[in-house]
This record gives C-alpha cells, sequence and structure tokens, in this order.
C-alpha cells in the first residue's frame, strides 16, 4: 500500500513539474519515446552539470579587473620633503671627534660606517648626535616655495636619520600643511644647499652631495626610496601621484583596513599606529626585523629605521664590542629562515590602499667661474679664497607637474550576482529549471515524509529528550482542518493517516 502511494505521489509531480524533461519522461505514451527522453534528461544534466562546474570554478578564481582613472584636484598638499647631506660628518665637533680617536684602527674602506655605528652604539655620543652634521644655517643658502620665501628655519624641523645624520623636513605639520594650487617649475619649492666637508673630513667618505627623500608627512624618511643631487648641478624633480586601491582577499594579497588601529591583533602593528606614523608592510617587516635583534644581540641594528625605538633608550649594535656582527648574523638568519620570516610576515598585514609618488629627474651644469664670484659676494657660508664653489653648492627644484592624480583600482571580475545569473541561465537553458523548481523538490519531500515512517521515527527520537512539546492537538487539528481533508480524501489516504495520528497519541501517552 505504501509503495502504490508512493509511486502515486512521485507519478503526479513528475507529470507538473517545471523541469521539463521530467514530465515528458512521466506522460511519454510508448517505452521508445521513454527511452529517448530519459536519454536526452541524462544529456542534458550532463551539460548543464559541466557548464555550472565551469561557472563556479572560474568564480572560485577570484580574478580582477584594473580601472586606471586620471582625477583632477584643485589643491592637493604638497609633499614632505627631507633633505641631508650625504656626508654624516661634516662639522667642527666631528673633526674634534676622529682627532681624539686617532690612537683607534679601522679598516679604511669601512671607517665611515663604523664611525656611525659607534655613535648610535655609545649613549655618550649618542646625547650629541646633532653635533656631527650639518646645521641649518651652514646647509641652507636659499629657499623658496611658490611665491614665498622659506628661507627662515621655522619652515624647516630636524630629523635625525639613521643612514645620513642631520636632515630637515619640509611641510611636516599635519595642522597647517601647505598645498599647490599651481603645478610647474616655477610654483615648487627651489632650494640652494651647501654640502661642503672640511678637508680634515674628506677621507671619510668619497661621495658628495645632497640626499632627497619626497614623501608622506606621516611616513618615515629612511623606509622609503630617495634621489641623490649631485655638486654643481641643478636638479629638477618633477612629482605625480598615483594611488593604489585592491580587492582584500582571496582576490590579491591585501588584507584589508590598516588604517584602522585595532583591525588586527598584531603588537607591532599597534605601535605603529600609537606613534602616528604610516602604517606600511614594509615599515613593519623592518619593525619586526630589528625586534629580533633586539632579542638576540640586545641592540637594533643602525643599518635599519630604528626611529621608533629610540624613545625607549636602545642603543645599536656598535663594532667596539662586536655586538655589530650578531646584528649582521641574525639579519642573515631573518631573510634565509622562512620561519622566523614567516612569523613577522603574519604579524604585518599587506595593506589594500596606497600611495605614491612617482618622481622624475633631471640634471643640468649650474655653475660658472662668474656665478662663483656673485656666490662669494652674496653669502658668507663659503669664505674660503681657495675652494670652489662649483664643488660644493647645488640647487633642487621640487614641483607638481600636473595638479591631476592617477587612480588604480580593483574591481570583481566575477561578482556573485553574475555567477548566480549564469547558473540560472544554465539550468533554464538545459533542464527549464529555475528558482521555483527548487520549490517543487521541497513540497515533494514534505509529502514523502507525510507518507512514510520516517515521520513516526522523526517524533519517536525527539521525544525521548524531551524537546518538544505535545504535538498531538497540533495533529488532531491538522488532519480535521478542511484543506486536509479535502486532499486526503481525494487521495485515498484517510484511513492510513488516522492509523499514525493514533499510533502518535498512543506514545504521547506513554
Amino acid at each position: 500500500m505504501a509503495y502504490k502511494n508512493l509511486k502515486l505521489t512521485l507519478k503526479e509531480h513528475l507529470s507538473s513539474s517545471t523541469v521539463h524533461g521530467l514530465s515528458k519522461i512521466n506522460n511519454s505514451q510508448t517505452t521508445l519515446s521513454r527511452v529517448i527522453w530519459i536519454i536526452g534528461f541524462f544529456v542534458a544534466v550532463g551539460c548543464c552539470s559541466f557548464m555550472l562546474i565551469q561557472n563556479i570554478s572560474e568564480y572560485l578564481k577570484y580574478e580582477t579587473t584594473t580601472k586606471i582613472e586620471t582625477k583632477f584636484e584643485l589643491s592637493p598638499v604638497f609633499p614632505t620633503v627631507t633633505v641631508c647631506n650625504v656626508n654624516f660628518f661634516t662639522s667642527d665637533y666631528a673633526i674634534e671627534f676622529f682627532s681624539n680617536r686617532s690612537n683607534i684602527s679601522y679598516n679604511p674602506l669601512n671607517k665611515y660606517q663604523q664611525s656611525i655605528d659607534e655613535i648610535y652604539s655609545n649613549p655618550e655620543y649618542l646625547k650629541n648626535i646633532d653635533q656631527f652634521g650639518d646645521r641649518y644655517e651652514k646647509l641652507f643658502i636659499y629657499c623658496n616655495f611658490d611665491i614665498y620665501s622659506c628661507n627662515n628655519a621655522s619652515f624647516w624641523r630636524s630629523y635625525q636619520s639613521n643612514l645620513f645624520g642631520n636632515c630637515y623636513q619640509f611641510n611636516t605639520d599635519s595642522k597647517n600643511l601647505l598645498t599647490n594650487s599651481i603645478p610647474g617649475f616655477q610654483n615648487g619649492l627651489q632650494i640652494w644647499l651647501n654640502v661642503s666637508v672640511p678637508k680634515e673630513l674628506t677621507h671619510l667618505h668619497f661621495k658628495t652631495g645632497a640626499v632627497i627623500f619626497i614623501h608622506n608627512h606621516t611616513q618615515i624618511p629612511d623606509t622609503g626610496n630617495f634621489l641623490m643631487a649631485p655638486v654643481g648641478y641643478e636638479t629638477s624633480i618633477s612629482v605625480s601621484r598615483v594611488f593604489t586601491r585592491k580587492i582584500k582577499k582571496p582576490y590579491s594579497d591585501c588584507d584589508g583596513d590598516t588604517d584602522n588601529p585595532d583591525a588586527y591583533d598584531s603588537k607591532i602593528f599597534k605601535s605603529i599606529h600609537s606613534k602616528g606614523l604610516k602604517y606600511t608592510q614594509k615599515f613593519c617587516m623592518i619593525v619586526c626585523l630589528q625586534e629580533f635583534i633586539l632579542e638576540k644581540c640586545s641592540c637594533v641594528f643602525s643599518k635599519y629605521s630604528f626611529q621608533h625605538l629610540i624613545e625607549n633608550k636602545i642603543q645599536a649594535c656598535g663594532p667596539l664590542n662586536m655586538s655589530i656582527l650578531c646584528a649582521h648574523a641574525k639579519t642573515n638568519e631573518f631573510l634565509s629562515n622562512s620561519q622566523i620570516y614567516g612569523s613577522c610576515h603574519a604579524k604585518c598585514p599587506l595593506e589594500c590602499e596606497s600611495s605614491r609618488l612617482e618622481k622624475t629627474h633631471s640634471t643640468i651644469d649650474a655653475m660658472n667661474e662668474e656665478w662663483e664670484k656673485i656666490i662669494k659676494n652674496f653669502t658668507n657660508q663659503i669664505d674660503s679664497a681657495d675652494r670652489k664653489i662649483k664643488d660644493e653648492l647645488l640647487i633642487i627644484n621640487i614641483f607638481y607637474d600636473e595638479l591631476e592624480y592617477t587612480l588604480i583600482s580593483e574591481g570583481e571580475s566575477f561578482k556573485i550576482i553574475s555567477l548566480i545569473s549564469n547558473l540560472g541561465g544554465i539550468a533554464g537553458l538545459f533542464l527549464g529549471a529555475s528558482f521555483l523548481s527548487v520549490l517543487e523538490l521541497v513540497e515533494l519531500l514534505a509529502e514523502l515524509l507525510i507518507f512514510t515512517d520516517l515521520f513516526l521515527w522523526f517524533y519517536q527520537n525527539l521525544r525521548e529528550f524531551r524537546y518538544l512539546p505535545s504535538i498531538s492537538l497540533i495533529a488532531c487539528n491538522w488532519v480535521n482542518s478542511s484543506y486536509f481533508q479535502q486532499y486526503i480524501n481525494s487521495t485515498g489516504q484517510m484511513k492510513r493517516i488516522n492509523s499514525k495520528i493514533n499510533t502518535i497519541i498512543y506514545f504521547e501517552n506513554f
């Protein structure tokens, strides 16, 4: 009896199914016709399944499309400019320092860097570190921004670079950042620098010139790229802005919003934000490397930026106590050991939004004999008659080439809504199915649940845990409803349903 009822229910649903092949199979009058429809149906199911899998696989590739836009900004913020003499040692204090250490043996090819390491590793020298390099009054001869003079030292903030010593930064006040409304050579920043080195110190370093960092005002200069300007030349640097926005994982390698200090549970990540610095994964990895060296060698490596650690009075590894050798060894271990490097990488999420300043520079000879005479008469910074101005002075121009900026943004190549549309289209093309066809399946399963012993099994097992309230009243009301009575009478199942309800009541009373 149960088998006949099940068969009747299936036939009714197949004959009215919106999946075209099923109704054709059920309503076929001949065996040949039914076989043809069965074969056609399974071929359609195979093709449909293949294309569904292909579309899902395509979606799971998480491919992106890249859009490049050029946008205009009326008054963009001018970048922060950090200027340094390429020589760390340029002062009378530095001359005295080396004259008092003439008895110490140095490798002549590495004396310059060894001396820097020694200064950073000695707290007494570190207190006077700004005495080794150029003062503002000596380094700057002339400064002009747009139509305003910036010769006053108030426009510049001192900065101690672990690589170049005394540096000076322009446009660092986050509450009053200077903007630039007109692009071009004449409307940017122009500075004349005196990068002379006393004769007593020329043996330390073979380079002369200036170092220029152009960066965001929240970025530490030593973590970015720099340009070098040669003496005797005018160096012009054209700047353009590029902003990049990526989609976070799994569409790219980036991790999401790194501007929110609470977004990631990483001590290094939070430490960078707490100091008001611009977070980048590159800077985070440097901090992690320094912490690894600090743990193993009890000092930090002056080769890399450690301004974030100076406040904690942590000294650098020095050559005299041989801790510098430990720093070199641990740096190599950090870079070669994938486990150590990977642990740091896990603490440093990759930013999805970034910006960079693209720079194009050119140089031209900026000095001749007549101009040397003019400058000697104009300034008293270079007062020796036998010194050549061309070997000590340089000019730098920094400006926006355009007010437009480039925005590079990523978008999903295959969105979830496109996937759903494709799946629906494929199912409709091969099977004539739609979302409502799923409801037909749900309805069929519900009816099968009524006409099989699964209903009774389901009830009995749940009642063992006493989680369900009595459902005998619900069941009786359901059976006595006019809609259900009409449905049951039409299928001739009233006797069987009453039997099951009586069984349920029996178990409840028990």
